[in-house]
């Protein structure tokens, strides 16, 4: 058994929503939603079977039913307004427009104002945009869409996030993007912390490829910031663009089989999309979309014509990839949520004539905060390259590395390992400011080494866990453990045990977790030190009891907490252990989760059942 990814991912619930989202459900949202006849947003309000009111009142109902799963966290709401004709060319008469919103609110204090907004819009068309009474199925455009969202919603809303989540399935965007600029246009009026904004907009017609557009150029961007990055450059590292780069690389760790394709557009050619509003606000937002649209099923009225059918009918829509959609998103959006913020005020000073690059920023103030990522590439790679831990330090030089043959970054990221999105510097003519100490480890530069010792580990692993069958893998890993496991001998040795009063909780934690690939004698030799890590507060005594269990079971006993399970073939269950019946009593008191629950995400994690 992999103990180390297990509990890598224990700590999270994303495998698990992940697993739960269901292709039968996003089926019936889309078909539901096709049955209201048309949904065009200047159809009927008030007829119960046909036209936008009916699939409002019955979106409204779904959210209500998710709400309940949440503890209280979830709150439903219509957001109405009056659309009067003359802003937009498709409202030729008063019309009432209704966004239904969904929001998870954040249990952090630190983090409960940073908010992430995922949309879909259910209003629809045939060919012409004002017809209210023809028949307009939507099922690609965009009952596809919302059923990514709900389904997100669905997962998401039994657990708790640090940030706020908004679900919203948005009305007339046929018109014009009313609805949406409806709604970022009150956040920007309310002073809203909107972190991120994805929409989902024809997401139900494609095999194991989403796009993702994002703009590289900021739409807000002021005369000044473009004298700036006319300078310095900068073009391909807008706020969304980061964004888009976060999505592909959280896709390739949960989803490696299905491709997130980064499109270097704001949108598809000459058109046009619910994250355009956030944009024009300042607010970084991304579109997701099939790869290739069929404009057959693309509004259009229903008709046969030359023996093709035309018309936006649930037929042409495939379940399964508006399922990995749907996992997409909650992927990213539970990852942005349990990160720390983005590094604020982040800056490359240009004081010194030199070929360091001196980067500052301000500290970030979670709790969970744990330390910094520096980011660089060359200035012809589309994507960051190499990054590098180092610690919670709010300045770095970057010795030798010019900032002219470089571009930079930095990222915040928590104890558990949730990476914020990077942020792009600008620059600054200022002398470097002295550095506080405040939250500083006496071993910074050993809980640096520790740190990306640690990210190598898990690294591997992840790719060994959906290849197990890969003898160079294996091999590759085997390596990696032995010289780990050597060096980690010669740290004990020079510091004793890297507990977090040394090295910080990441590093001491990454620490135990190279430990547990040393083998048997290696474990015994470390135990007697973990145990006392543990008891001045330096280790978690979870992890001294994982430890205990992992060298029982090595010398053929039982195990005490039940952490080492048998995954071979279609098993899926606890190898022997101690007094099974008070296995729980045990685990709390060391701090652990009750056995059901964490077999459960191990099975989960393996795709078995316990």
């Amino acid at each position: 058994m992999n103990l180390a990814l297990v509990l890598l991912l224990a700590a999270t619930p994303i495998p698990q929503m992940l697993h739960q989202i269901d292709a039968h459900h996003a089926e019936k949202t889309v078909r539901t939603l096709v049955s209201f006849g048309t949904r065009n947003t200047l159809s009927s309000q008030d007829d119960p079977k046909r036209g936008i009111g009916a699939a409002r009142e019955w979106l409204y109902q779904q959210f209500q039913e998710i709400a309940k799963t949440s503890g209280g966290r979830m709150t439903v709401e219509l957001q109405t307004f009056e659309q009067q004709p003359g802003k937009y060319q498709r409202i030729t008469k008063p019309t009432k427009v209704t966004n239904v919103v969904a929001t998870l609110r954040g249990t952090q204090p630190e983090s409960v104002e940073r908010i992430y907004v995922i949309s879909g819009h259910y209003d629809s068309m045939c060919t012409s945009p004002t017809d209210a009474q023809c028949d307009a199925p939507g099922a690609d455009d965009d009952a596809s869409g919302v059923a990514a969202v709900l389904e997100s919603a669905r997962v998401m809303a039994p657990h708790k996030f640090n940030a706020t989540i908004v679900f919203m399935a948005v009305a007339g965007e046929e018109q014009g993007l009313v609805g949406s600029t409806y709604f970022a246009e009150q956040a920007k009026q309310k002073n809203w912390n909107l972190d991120a904004m994805f929409t989902n907009d024809i997401v139900g017609n494609g095999t194991n490829t989403l796009r993702v557009f994002s703009e590289g150029i900021p739409t807000s961007e002021t005369a000044e910031e473009a004298r700036i990055r006319r300078t310095v450059g900068g073009e391909n590292d807008g706020p969304s663009r980061q964004l888009a780069r976060y999505i592909v690389a959280v896709a390739k760790q949960y989803l490696p089989e299905f491709r997130v394709w980064m499109i270097y557009r704001r949108d598809r050619y000459l058109r046009s999309g619910d994250h355009v509003p956030f944009l024009e606000q300042g607010y970084p937002a991304v579109r997701f979309t099939e790869p290739n649209e069929d404009y057959r099923h693309q509004h259009q009225n229903v008709r046969v014509e030359n023996a093709v059918q035309y018309g936006d009918l649930p037929e042409f829509d495939r379940f399964g990839y508006i399922a990995n959609v749907a996992r997409v998103n909650t992927a990213a959006l539970a990852s942005l949520a349990l990160a720390p913020a983005r590094p604020k005020e982040v800056h490359i000073l240009t004081t010194r004539l030199t070929n360091d690059t001196d980067l500052e920023w301000q500290s970030n103030p979670e709790p969970d905060f744990d330390h910094y990522e520096i980011v660089w590439r060359d200035t012809t790679e589309p994507a960051w390259t190499r990054a590098k831990p180092i610690g919670r330090e709010t300045k770095y030089t970057a010795k030798e590395m010019s900032k002219d043959n470089h571009l930079f970054g930095v990222r915040s990221v928590s104890r558990d390992g949730f990476k914020s999105p990077v942020s792009y510097p600008t620059p600054v003519r200022r002398q470097p400011s002295a550095q506080p100490t405040t939250g500083e480890v006496p071993q910074p530069a050993l809980r640096d080494e520790l740190i990306a010792m640690g990210t190598v580990d898990q690294e591997v692993r992840k790719r060994w866990i959906a290849d197990q069958a890969n003898p160079a893998l294996k091999e590759e890993t085997r390596l990696i453990d032995e010289k780990h496991v050597a060096r980690l001998r010669e740290i004990i040795k020079e510091y004793g045990w890297p507990g977090k009063s040394m090295v910080g909780p990441k590093a001491a934690n990454d620490a135990w977790l190279i430990a547990q690939h040393g083998g048997k004698e290696f474990l015994h030799e470390t135990l007697p030190l973990m145990k006392a890590a543990v008891e001045k507060g330096d280790l978690p005594g979870g992890s001294y009891a994982l430890s205990v269990d992992r060298t029982r079971i090595q010398d053929g006993l039982k195990q005490i907490y039940g952490s080492q399970f048998d995954t071979k073939g279609d098993k899926c269950e606890p190898l022997p252990l101690e007094d099974p019946e008070h296995v729980d009593e045990r685990r709390k008191a060391v701090g652990l989760e009750p056995l059901a629950d964490y077999a459960k995400v191990l099975c989960e994690l393996y795709k078995k059942k316990p």
